[in-house]
């Protein structure tokens, strides 16, 4: 028969099993909630891109409200009219008799009006055929042939065509399957896709002077945007990272998501500021040097809030300041209320916003704490928009500019070697730098891989001043 001591030690044994039971449990809680919150990540809570939701994340986007006004141009609304182009060929239309009374009819119309009908001559490759000439001398009998030039040395193909594959790969994503199809079929010109691989590698080595002109205008530039995206090199992990301003995106390929890259990038004497999200790699600025956007922190806020209990407390907290945030912001912007006005609602705001991090830091459920604690080392990067009226709140300009690259990726599947990669980074640089600042692409590119064959100065990738 069990003595008391044999029942205290079972009772010992069980309270044990029992707290360790108990901690296991709590820990798969833990595991589980952190797997719901990653099947629930979209891109209203998180970082991902609208592309990757799924069919309950699409249904819980915001749809604007139908209005009682019909589809299209609105009463009042300003007429969009095709511009005029220099005609290539003029067809006059003269009334010979009067309409009413059939008189003759004399006298010339200074004002006509003007309808113009557009289309495309027959397109054709123009070939120059270069022919080296063999001649023998009458007075020795040795064989002298002519030497052959720049243009034997660049290949079989010209600028102009070299900038339209370049376009059609680089700017408008096609592969190079379909670039060879497109120039079989509209031009009548057969190459072969390893000659599309040679021009891509041409222009390449071209665009390295637009490239570093490109990144000494972003080290030079008082405020850029930066972002990063996955890519794939050699079926390897990389990333594809884009320094923007206003008139210029600077584009590169490496292996890491380090702040070595961000260093890289900006060199190490960079003094402006840099709006971005709240990524490890950008630990390398200080806080007062960084603008973290705020539209990343209200995603952050969402995901607390579908945590639900406390951190949707916390969530929702956060996000009622987001919106006075953006409201200020709008009406500051729409000048409806003057920077002053601006500037005290955002400190007052601010000492709210703090408050409330101070309060919740201690909370270590769902990461609110650990959220909170990140965020107040690096509060000034919340309000750096204030004090700098040019700097913007969140970081949409390198978001926008990610776009055109992410779907070219999804397309490619990355690239094959550090080559290829090279391309897509300059090209990128080139075609994203001059659509912001309205230039037409297909013309840079044919004219500086013409200057770049002449061996004369190449235009620059930069704005006019």
């Amino acid at each position: 028969m069990p003595t008391k001591d044999d029942k205290d030690r079972r009772i010992a044994e069980l309270e044990r099993e029992n707290a360790e039971l108990r901690a296991r449990v709590a820990e798969l809680e833990k595991q589980v909630r952190d797997l719901l919150a990653q099947l629930g990540r979209n891109s209203l809570n998180s970082s991902l891109p609208p592309s990757r939701d799924n069919v309950e994340a699409r249904k819980q986007r915001k749809k604007k409200a139908k209005g009682r006004r019909k589809r299209g141009g609105q009463k009042g609304h300003k007429r969009a009219t095709r511009e005029l182009l220099p005609p290539d060929e003029v067809v006059d239309h003269v009334p010979e008799n009067c309409h009413r009374c059939a008189a003759d009819l004399g006298g010339e119309d200074k004002d006509p009006e003007r309808h113009q009908v557009i289309d495309l001559p027959p397109l054709k490759g123009h070939v120059t055929e270069h022919r080296y000439h063999t001649l023998g001398c009458t007075r020795c009998g040795a064989k002298t042939s002519a030497c052959r030039g720049d243009e034997y040395k660049h290949g079989g193909f010209g600028p102009r065509l070299s900038a339209l594959v370049c376009l059609l790969t680089g700017s408008y994503r096609m592969s190079k399957r379909n670039v060879k199809e497109l120039l079989s079929d509209v031009l009548g010109i057969n190459i072969a896709l390893g000659t599309v691989s040679k021009i891509e590698a041409r222009a390449t080595d071209a665009l390295a002077v637009a490239h570093r002109e490109a990144l000494a205008h972003i080290r030079s530039a008082p405020y850029v945007n930066m972002d990063e995206t996955g890519w794939v090199e050699r079926n390897a992990k990389a990333w594809l990272w884009v320094a923007s301003t206003s008139q210029v995106a600077y584009y590169a390929i490496k292996s890491d998501r380090s702040s070595e890259v961000v260093i890289d990038i900006l060199g190490e004497d960079f003094t402006g500021i840099v709006g971005n999200d709240r990524a490890r790699a950008y630990l390398a600025l200080e806080p007062v040097q960084r603008q973290v956007c705020w539209f990343h922190l209200g995603r952050n806020f969402q995901s607390k809030i579908e945590l639900g209990g406390e951190a949707a407390r916390f969530g929702e907290q956060m996000r009622a300041f987001e919106r006075r945030l953006f409201k200020a912001h709008h009406l500051w912007r729409a000048d409806d209320i003057t920077h002053e006005s601006f500037q005290r609602r955002m400190k007052m705001l601010r000492g709210e916003v703090l408050t409330a991090l101070y309060a919740w830091q201690d909370h270590d459920v769902d990461g609110v704490g650990g959220m909170c604690r990140n965020l107040l080392g690096l509060e000034p990067a919340m309000w750096t928009f204030v004090k700098h009226p040019n700097v913007e709140p969140t970081n949409n300009v390198a978001e926008q500019d990610m776009r055109h690259p992410v779907i070219w990726r999804r397309s490619s599947f990355g690239t094959d070697r550090p080559r290829g990669s090279r391309f897509v980074e300059r090209v990128l640089t080139v075609r994203q730098s001059l659509k912001k600042q309205g230039r037409r692409v297909f013309d840079f590119f044919a004219e500086f891989l013409s200057a770049v064959r002449e061996g004369v100065s190449p235009p620059s990738l930069l704005p006019a001043t």
